[in-house]
């Protein structure tokens, strides 16, 4: 290291690699670099004979800083290392010192602004860059109530806010806006000191039944002549100007989210190592119910996902991502690039989103995939007739929450695969169907 202190995004290679510098500083050290994935405040310190690896934080509360020895790099592993760094920010965040666990508390401001609590919750879940811009927005309905106390925001007010944005904007906005603001909360909640605790205002509203569908109110779903659009655009979209904004790759990414159900950002980051003869793994780490439980996701391929696979093939480029980007073959495609690359082709335009939709129109075929599965056979509008298939069958195959113990093992990791794919194919067959596209 030539310049003493610097950042690197590290790995147990990379610090096997590192070279102590006679000519530079006793202690050296290299932070890992957090904006390229790495670990806030782990560092390696490498002095003329020994690696070790370091913590650096602030005391919330106090602005102490923290400097803390982990251990040799010999003894402890980058993934180790990196888990003990979370845990000490952690306690650094909850006014506690970890170099003394036992001393007390430092004393948080009961004043804690709302603004506040939503700057630790976003950096506390390392929000991607798009999801932080989508909940600002959503934010910004309550952006009289950031200075405040957040202790002293009560249920009345959500009440009040909740039908105020349900009267000016729509029902699903208002939905998404208390549902993200009950995180905060919760997060608050968490941090909180025992003698200081804190509380969700936002329950009164899953209480009242505000923040889920109502049976009566349909999760949003493509009509039968949209569908037959979609496949029409899909069947015709030619392949020109490939190489220069992808076309050919963004129709069968389209494809991958018609069939799969998959949300966009999952499906861009899906690697060609997680290709497997039977199906396809979803890393934890790019799944949205990953983050939380912490599991990976086998999605099913069924024969139509199969031949998206084998047409994606020579398009890869030797590229390591499933969906790779034209411009940059170590990267991966784009969900934001997709859409506006459809209007280029002249395609997808009836996609577009509308004023009183408040959800993403690629999104809304995971919302078709599932009332295909889930709708009852005998319906009387046809838009509304599906499967009648098992809603936790239908459910293990979008990766959302499964109801009941019984259920959760029927569709466990791997031993359920056999089970999502025959549901994941029942629906597939269906929905080439509806798009007019012969299997």
């Amino acid at each position: 290291m030539k310049n003493g202190d610097s950042k690197q995004r590290l790995s147990d290679v990379v610090v096997r690699k590192l070279e102590y510098d006679p000519d530079g500083p006793a202690h050296q050290i290299k932070w890992d670099d957090d904006t390229n994935g790495g670990e806030r405040g782990l560092g390696v310190q490498v002095n003329e004979k020994s690696r070790s690896w370091l913590y650096f934080g602030r005391i919330d509360g106090t602005g102490e800083q923290v400097r803390k020895v982990i251990g040799r790099t010999d003894a402890w592993t980058y993934a180790r290392a990196r888990k003990q760094a979370a845990a000490w920010r952690g306690m650094c965040a909850a006014g506690v010192d970890p170099r003394d666990p036992e001393k007390k508390k430092q004393k948080k401001q009961q004043k804690e602004s709302l603004r506040s609590l939503w700057d630790d919750y976003s950096d506390a879940q390392d929000l991607a860059q798009s999801t932080l811009t989508e909940y600002t927005r959503l934010l910004a309905h309550v952006e009289d109530w950031m200075p405040r106390p957040y202790r002293e925001i009560i249920k009345a007010d959500c009440r009040k806010r909740f039908d105020e944005i349900e009267q000016t904007s729509s029902q699903d906005q208002a939905r998404r806006v208390f549902s993200l603001l009950g995180s905060i909360f919760r997060f608050g909640m968490d941090i909180a000191e025992e003698d200081n605790p804190a509380t969700d205002p936002t329950r009164v509203l899953r209480a009242l039944k505000k923040m889920g569908r109502e049976e009566s109110d349909p999760v949003p779903r493509y009509s039968i002549d949209q569908m037959a659009a979609l496949g029409r655009e899909l069947r015709d979209w030619h392949d020109k100007d490939v190489r220069q904004c992808g076309q050919e790759v963004a129709k069968w990414y389209i494809w991958w989210i018609v069939l799969s159900g998959n949300r966009l950002g999952e499906s861009s980051r899906i690697r060609w190592e997680n290709v497997h003869s039977d199906h396809v793994i979803l890393k934890a780490s790019d799944t949205k119910t990953g983050k939380r439980t912490g599991k990976d996701f086998e999605v099913p391929l069924t024969t139509q996902l199969g031949r998206v696979i084998e047409a994606l093939r020579p398009l890869s480029n030797e590229s390591p991502w499933l969906f790779t980007s034209f411009e940059n073959p170590a990267r991966h495609i784009s969900g934001k690039f997709v859409l506006p690359a459809a209007r280029r082709a002249g395609k997808l335009v009836w996609m577009e989103k509308t004023d009183d939709e408040d959800f993403a129109p690629v999104h809304r075929l995971r919302h078709t995939l599932r009332q295909v599965g889930c709708d009852p056979t005998d319906a009387t509008d046809p838009n509304h007739r599906g499967l009648g298939l098992d809603s936790n069958a239908v459910s293990a195959v979008l990766n959302h929450k499964i109801e009941g113990n019984v259920s959760q093992k029927t569709y466990s990791y791997r031993t359920g695969l056999p089970k999502k794919h025959d549901t994941l194919q029942a629906i597939d067959d269906a929905v080439m169907a509806l798009t007019g596209v012969v299997a």
